[in-house]
Parts: C-alpha cells; structure tokens; sequence
C-alpha cells in the first residue's frame, strides 16, 4: 500500500476533474437540451484559443510525473529483487499501464482537436477513456484478489467504480 499523501494528492485532483465534469456536464445539458450530447472532456470556452485545452495540457504535463512516482518514488528503484519482480512492483506496472493509456487519451484527443492530421469523430475519444477505466478496473480487481482485510474491501469497491466508469464511457457514444 502507498503512502497517505501518495493517495491523497491524486484524490484531490481526481476529485477536482470529476467536479469539473459534472458542473461542465450540467451546464452543457441546461443550454443544449435535447441537443445534448455528451463529452469525454471540456474545453474552457472562456480562455483564449490556445488555452481553451488546458485540461488535456494539464494531463500531458503531470500524467508523466505520476508515472516517474509509479514506477520509481512509491517503491525502490530495484524493478527485479532476486531475479523476480515484486508483487508491489506488479501493481505499480498495473497503475502505470492506466496512467499511459490517460497520458495517450490526451494526446490524441489533443491532437485530433488542433489539427486536421488526425481527424477523429469524437465518440472516439471515448474508447480511450473507456480503455483507461477498464485498465484500471483489471489492475484494482487484481489487487482486492491478492490482499485481503478492509484493503482488499477498499480495492474491490474501487474496482466496482472503475467497472461502472468503463461501461459508462462505453455506452456514452450510443446514448
């Protein structure tokens, strides 16, 4: 298990995002109406025009350094201990894994979006984000069969969530 402000900083912004969505989600819903439809991710319409993506900016910028304190800071540097890989390092493989997948969703939905090179519908942005739950969902499924206790308990409801996001970014397209 990692260390409490390991857990509480993602949370935070997590959470923040999350809020973010659901106020971007309601308003879009106010305004459009029946014409809603929904968004893997919201531009800020009140910035200028190279800062209206500032959300998948701030993804490209610290998605990498959650990666560098995945695989090295929360644990030793030492990936191979006895010729074997540490099941702690397992499940920092499996949470980087969900952190590149998040880091690749805002490149190309970034660069589908500022350029014509790439031009993709924008129900494809949901299969990455849908790919990146499903990754973690696999990853938090795997951790709640390996512990046990109130962590194992922690993992599994988490894994639930991650589930119903996966699925939900899955049917967001169709809906």
């Amino acid at each position: 298990m990692g260390t409490l402000v390991g857990h509480i900083v993602p949370s935070v912004f997590f959470v923040l995002v999350g809020f973010w969505h659901l106020v971007c989600a309601f308003c879009n819903y106010v305004r459009q109406g029946r014409e809603y439809t929904s968004k893997a991710w919201h531009a800020m319409g009140w910035f200028p025009y190279g800062l209206k993506h500032i959300e998948l900016y701030l993804m490209l910028v610290l998605i990498p350094f959650a990666i560098f304190y995945e695989l090295g800071v929360s644990t030793s540097f030492r990936p191979l201990v006895d010729s074997m890989i540490p099941l702690n390092r397992v499940a920092s493989f499996e949470h980087t894994t969900t952190l590149f997948m998040l880091w690749l969703f805002a490149v190309i939905v970034l660069f589908s979006d500022t350029t014509a090179f790439l031009p993709l519908p924008a129900e494809a942005s949901f299969l990455f984000a849908g790919l990146a739950f499903a990754l973690e969902w696999i990853s938090l499924a795997h951790e709640a069969a390996r512990n046990s206790g109130l962590e194992s308990q922690c993992n599994l409801l988490l894994a639930y969530i991650s589930g119903l996001c996966a699925a939900s970014a899955g049917l967001s397209p169709s809906l």
